[in-house]
């Protein structure tokens, strides 16, 4: 680099490392502040930005990988772990599975009846009601969102960086045959 002297292709990778992972801790602060202001008056807002800011057990937890789906992977987190710890794994091993320098994100398409793997709406359907999931989920091979589902009040929240997009119908459809789960 330029005036910055000389560095190896993995120093370069750690020094992006550290930047993504400061990015990444931003933004979870910009989340617990929105959840903060969105949900204000909420009991259970407390009690869930206190968990987020406090447990963090660096316990890493594998999830779903039986098969590579085509668009969605599901991971599951056991009671009182901290949030973002499967949540990373999860991205990481998505994007893992992908060529580390340019890769094509899995698409949902707009057509397919099913759009939840068989395999994994019986994961969800069949586990316990203290289990949490979370799905990442690409659209039109440019966006992701995420849909996580808390089994034990039965709510399913989604996030999406963009308010306004044109897949909106899409994810409603995805969230629509998760709620149609047996169990759910």
């Amino acid at each position: 680099i330029t005036d910055l002297g000389n560095y190896t292709l993995k120093q370069l990778n750690a020094m992006q490392g550290i930047y993504i992972l400061q990015e990444t801790c931003k933004h979870g602060m910009q989340l617990i502040s929105w959840i903060q202001s969105e949900f204000a008056g909420v009991s259970t807002t407390e009690v869930l930005v206190q968990s987020l800011q406090q447990h963090h057990s660096h316990v890493l937890v594998k999830g779903f990988e039986l098969q590579f789906l085509d668009f969605s992977h599901v991971y599951r987190t056991p009671p009182g772990l901290w949030l973002s710890e499967p949540l990373f794994h999860a991205l990481d091993v998505v994007w893992s599975n992908y060529n580390v320098d340019v890769f094509t994100l899995p698409v949902m398409e707009k057509d397919t009846i099913t759009r939840i793997p068989k395999d994994n709406a019986l994961y969800i359907a069949r586990s316990t009601t203290t289990w949490s999931f979370f799905l990442p989920v690409n659209l039109g091979r440019n966006h992701w969102v995420a849909i996580a589902i808390d089994r034990s009040p039965k709510k399913i929240f989604v996030y999406n960086s963009m308010s306004a997009y044109p897949d909106k119908d899409v994810l409603h459809k995805v969230v629509v045959e998760i709620q149609a789960l047996p169990t759910l």
